[in-house]
């Protein structure tokens, strides 16, 4: 690899982090809204659109090192078992899950005022608009490529 072959894919590795750090910032967004709609009594506060892309770049960097020393812990256990490689990266991305949660919510309880235990619910929330945000992207690939078949 020549040294614009790194330049292009660095320059593309941070105009896509960008981008997942802006949508996710609008996402956590609706995900409070969402949270502040379903409990009457117990509000978030909204945080405004900068607050929401700190949050959402700070909670990707946390879990960032996050899943690589899971990665390296489960790892590390495969290895000594001799077991296979894909399961070992299936567990380690099934407990990354409730990890992930986790970090969101103690991220909204320290740079919001929130407790952790709402800051949790809210995770939620945002974990559903993303399923929600997957599954129509699937369906919308699914439905173009039905339309350019037939």
């Amino acid at each position: 690899m020549d040294g614009a072959q790194v330049v292009g894919m660095l320059i593309g590795f941070v105009i896509g982090m960008t981008i997942v750090v802006l949508i996710g910032a609008v996402i956590l967004r609706a995900a409070i809204s969402l949270y502040n709609r379903m409990a009457s009594a117990s509000q978030v506060p909204e945080p405004t659109f900068g607050k929401a892309l700190l949050i959402t770049l700070v909670t990707m960097l946390v879990n960032f090192v996050v899943s690589l020393v899971l990665n390296m812990v489960v790892g590390g256990a495969g290895a000594a078992a001799n077991a296979n490689e894909q399961a070992v990266g299936g567990m380690a991305q099934l407990l990354s899950l409730p990890v992930s949660l986790c970090v969101l919510a103690f991220m909204l309880s320290t740079m919001l005022p929130t407790t952790f235990g709402r800051g949790f619910l809210v995770s939620l929330c945002n974990l559903l608009i993303w399923i929600v945000v997957a599954v129509f992207i699937v369906l919308l690939i699914f439905g173009l490529g039905m339309l350019a078949r037939g």
